[in-house]
């Protein structure tokens, strides 16, 4: 049963809930657009901080090659270069020249260090990679021996297998990078080399000094693997474990990664204030909305409790009260419609009666004989149906069991059909008299008076099956006088052979040169052409056996026999027959009734080619293959020109002919369309179709039949 609930308490609801959600969606959108506002200012913010390192670092580190390339041009005619080099340049500390062996050839620094001509440096990285074919390389960060500070190299190739070696401070470039300061007095700019291992970061100096390696906090994991270069992001911060937000990009020559951050509480803390005020706003603008709702509500509500006051009344059977008028334009047309409803509820009463008794009349009309039964019982009949199954009244029929009407050979099939929606099928029914007779039937569900029942129809089909019987009976004959046609043409033959030895035999006795040998051969002649007849008469004889019963055959055999028994006469008219089988294929069928099918096919094939003249091909090409593992495909093609398109939709309508009255019934066609689909449940399709004979291409007439393959 379903909860009733108050109509006013509901509408009450709706309205401050429809309140509360624009207060809080507007409040909501508006905290939302100032945060990612604030979050597009800091991110168009760090995007230019970033550049301007990036574009800074880029320009230290091309100085740094302009100077190995003026030192790599000078140093043979001046090997004091170098001296100039470090003098000059306040970002390079020392500059080592090393032989072929990595020992230190010439060298000048500004740091009071311990360091010789003759040191080995061959082990050092900057060497071995100038040593293996590079021709410049830089170094990741390191503490110096020379200068004794944290440094890069930049090393490169210089003529007579020496190597150049430049060490770099980044003191320029830390200066640099002090000048961009968050709001909360903290750095804004992080170095990292290529191996994740801190260059920079005044915040906290000892991390450069230990040369602190971050490649697996949260910088790397949540920011750097995750988004693109100069995309903002949200990572945990190495030392205080706080969230920031920062962006990132790569320096490619050194693959250094340069990260401007900013702390996110901070950063969204600005808003706070801002969002406080907004949610007060809110909070009012809510309790000012409640407010005037309940006063819309209390108006509208009084115009409601009267209407249910006076509906209350007519459901009582008080029709004559009068409604009384509504300020409101809405009700006021509810009022109109109500006492128009009162009219014309009489009106309707008398309108149902009366479409009940057209229904009547409607189901008593139709062809159909109409069976409503439920539970298996009959619970009534139209007039059609007791007409049909010969009773004297419909209530002789009702109350009686639904299978007591069905013969026995459909019981089971009915039965199991009982208790489920049907397509048509057919049925054996049982009249009164105990005769029966063949129908199409169709059953259907319909809930009625809250009872579920099913509807049955029946159709008489019995004189559609006798029709159905005669035209294959005059199909059946008109092949057979065709058959005697082929079985005058093909004993012709064998009876002039028989003649001949006889009479031959006659000449000999008469003029006494008779021999026992000419005697056999001569009977050996007589009896092959006797053996070839009687195998002919039973040919013949199978064909026009009645299948009673399916029996599972091979479809290629069948093919095999019908070209036997056509041979003679294609060969009279020049027809020349062309086979193409995959395999034995057994089917599960009516062995004389395909037989009939496809003879009838290829007579057709036959008329048509006799339309041709003699100098062209005539040509009938069947082939028989499997498609699926369950299903095979006949097709005969001809090469005699096609069917017209405007008579193709027909040629399988029964007396549908193009030939003179005295050479076609047109029910040849019509047969083996009924044979295929309605007796072994297959397909036939004709269309019309090139195919290519001994480099030649045929047009013509293709019928295709798929069958199904013994299960």
């Amino acid at each position: 049963m379903v909860r009733k609930i108050s109509l006013k308490q509901n509408i009450l609801n709706i309205f401050i809930l429809f309140v509360m959600f624009v207060t809080l969606t507007v409040g909501f959108l508006s905290v939302y657009s100032l945060y990612q506002s604030k979050l597009s200012t800091a991110e168009r913010s760090q995007r230019q901080v970033l550049i301007q390192v990036e574009q800074e670092v880029e320009k230290f580190l091309n100085e740094i090659e302009q100077n190995a390339t003026y030192m790599l041009t000078n140093y043979q005619r001046s090997s004091m270069i170098i001296k100039s080099i470090v003098e000059l340049n306040p970002n390079i500390s020392s500059v080592l020249v090393l032989d072929k062996k990595g020992q230190i050839e010439n060298f000048y620094t500004t740091s009071d260090v311990n360091i010789y001509k003759g040191f080995d440096y061959s082990l050092k990285r900057y060497f071995i990679e100038i040593s293996q074919g590079e021709q410049s390389y830089w170094s990741d960060t390191f503490f110096s021996l020379v200068d004794e500070d944290q440094s890069i190299t930049y090393s490169f190739q210089m003529p007579l297998d020496k190597v150049g070696v430049i060490f770099v401070k980044l003191n320029s470039l830390a200066s640099f990078c002090e000048r961009y300061k968050n709001s909360d007095d903290s750095y804004m700019i992080r170095l990292l080399d290529s191996k994740g291992v801190v260059i920079l970061n005044q915040d906290n100096p000892e991390m450069v000094h230990q040369q602190f390696n971050i490649l697996n906090t949260s910088v790397f994991k949540d920011l750097m693997y995750k988004n693109a270069p100069y995309v903002m992001g949200k990572y945990k911060g190495i030392n205080q474990n706080r969230k920031n937000m920062g962006m990132y990009t790569t320096i490619e020559k050194v693959d250094w990664k340069v990260l401007v951050r900013e702390d996110y509480d901070i950063l969204i803390g600005s808003i706070n204030e801002i969002v406080l005020n907004i949610i007060i706003i809110a909070l009012i603008f809510l309790l000012v909305s409640v407010y005037i709702a309940l006063k819309i509500a209390k108006r509208l509500f009084k115009q409601i409790d009267q209407y249910t006051d006076n509906i209350a009344q007519i459901s009582a059977g008080n029709y004559a009260i009068k409604i009384q008028d509504s300020p409101y334009k809405e009700f006021e047309t509810f009022t109109q419609s109500f006492e128009l409803m009162q009219r014309e509820i009489e009106k309707r009463e008398e309108s149902l009666e009366e479409s009940l008794n057209s229904f009547k009349s409607l189901v008593n009309s139709t062809m159909e004989a109409i069976l409503i039964h439920k539970d298996g019982v009959c619970l009534d009949v139209n007039d059609v149906a007791v007409k049909l199954f010969k009773y004297d009244k419909k209530e002789e029929m009702v109350g009686k069991e639904f299978l007591h009407f069905v013969a026995p050979s459909s019981q089971k099939i009915v039965q199991y059909n009982m208790e489920k929606e049907t397509e048509p099928y057919e049925i054996e029914f049982l009249k009164k008299d105990g005769s029966s007779f063949i129908s199409i039937g169709q059953g259907k569900f319909l809930h009625l008076f809250g009872l579920k029942l099913k509807v049955s129809t029946v159709i008489d089909i019995s004189e559609i099956k006798h029709k159905d019987k005669l035209l294959f009976q005059q199909s059946k004959m008109a092949s057979m006088g065709e058959m005697i046609g082929n079985i005058a043409h093909q004993w012709r033959q064998p009876l002039s052979a028989i003649s001949s030895a006889a009479s031959g035999m006659k000449v000999q006795k008469e003029f006494g040169v008779l021999t026992d040998d000419e005697v056999e051969s001569s009977l050996n002649s007589i009896m092959k052409s006797t053996h070839y007849l009687s195998k002919t008469i039973d040919d013949f004889r199978n064909f026009f056996k009645s299948d009673k019963a399916k029996t599972t055959f091979d479809v290629t055999k069948v093919t095999d026999n019908v070209i036997s028994l056509l041979a003679s006469s294609f060969k009279n008219y020049d027809i020349k027959v062309l086979k193409e089988y995959d395999e034995s294929l057994e089917i599960l069928g009516y062995e004389n009734e395909l037989t009939q099918a496809i003879i009838n096919i290829f007579n057709n094939a036959k008329d048509a080619l006799l339309e041709l003249p003699r100098d062209k091909k005539r040509l009938i090409m069947i082939k028989v293959r499997r498609i699926k593992t369950d299903q095979i495909i006949i097709t005969v093609h001809d090469s005699a020109g096609g069917i017209p398109k405007n008579i193709m939709p027909s040629i399988f309508d029964p007396y549908f002919t193009t030939k003179y009255k005295q050479q076609g019934t047109g029910i040849g066609l019509y047969m083996t369309h009924q044979i295929i689909v309605s007796h072994m449940k297959g397909k036939i399709v004709a269309e019309n179709s090139m195919f290519t004979y001994e480099n030649e291409q045929h047009y013509g007439a293709k019928f295709t039949i798929e069958l199904s393959v013994k299960k």
